[in-house]
């Protein structure tokens, strides 16, 4: 790291920020999509006049993550926790700020906003919040040979692409919301040879002991063609009607989690306490 990277990322330098944009107190995020979630959150947990940054992605937050944890720096990180709560987090701290599930993308489609988004588009629905919940189940189950998998690359330092950014591959066809059994046994028999069996039973240990619902465990982009088409399908069969919601739109639509004020919910009451954890320790 170079003199001008030291000033950068020195403890003085980042504390100093919140004041210089005239904010209580700084929070570094991922990606600037991510602003938007953590915002919604902080502002859900009562805390509005916050300064957030993005810095470009996860790696590029380990000088964040030294100076918090060498230099007890006042500043909050808040990023994805991946399948770190299944295998050892990196970095440990309560200015460190993690998603409940894998990604924010994990949240965004909550139960709440997917009924409240196919009522929209289809005011005389009848699907209720228990149709939702069971689809998300059955998507999640189904999805778990991958995840065991997802586990055991990362555990293991494989190297190998496993859920990927996109569903799509693995669902029956382009247009469906249920995975194919058949798609993803196929593609686990071209990479298995990769994995001992010592390897894939501890990842399989691992899945099995963890009390967290498995949709928070799921890679959230791998998530989101499977919920596009559950809402295209639902809405149009209701309708008759193209849904026309495209990826960009389901995204925008649910990344505010505004629906989420009073924090019914599980995952979110948990994000609520770690953020107040977090300011706690700065204040």
């Amino acid at each position: 790291m170079d003199n001008i990277d030291q000033i950068e990322y020195s403890k003085e330098a980042l504390e100093v920020k919140a004041s210089f944009y005239g904010k209580d107190f700084s929070v570094f995020v991922e990606g600037e999509d991510d602003i938007i979630f953590w915002r919604s959150l902080f502002s859900l947990a009562g805390y509005d006049n916050v300064h957030f940054e993005d810095v470009g992605g996860y790696t590029e937050l380990t000088p964040y993550f030294n100076v918090i944890t060498d230099e007890g720096a006042n500043i909050l990180i808040a990023c994805d926790t991946d399948h770190k709560n299944l295998i050892g987090f990196d970095f440990v701290n309560d200015k460190i700020i993690r998603t409940y599930g894998y990604s924010i993308e994990n949240h965004l489609y909550s139960i709440q906003r997917l009924y409240q988004l196919i009522h929209k588009f289809s005011p005389k629905s009848s699907l209720t919040k228990d149709d939702i919940k069971n689809w998300r189940m059955k998507f999640s189950s189904d999805s778990t040979k991958l995840l065991i998998y997802s586990v055991a690359n990362m555990k293991f330092s494989k190297g190998i692409e496993i859920f990927g950014d996109k569903c799509v591959r693995f669902l029956k066809d382009k247009s469906a919301f249920e995975i194919s059994e058949q798609k993803i046994d196929d593609f686990i028999a071209g990479i298995d040879t990769h994995f001992t069996t010592r390897e894939k039973n501890a990842a399989k240990k691992i899945v099995e002991e963890s009390t967290v619902c498995r949709w928070y465990l799921i890679k959230g982009h791998f998530l989101t063609n499977g919920v596009l088409n559950f809402l295209s399908n639902t809405i149009e069969s209701e309708t008759n009607k193209k849904s026309h919601i495209s990826l960009k739109t389901l995204y925008a639509l649910c990344v505010d989690c505004e629906e989420l004020k009073d924090l019914n919910f599980k995952e979110f009451k948990e994000m609520n306490k770690s953020i107040k954890k977090g300011i706690k320790s700065i204040e």
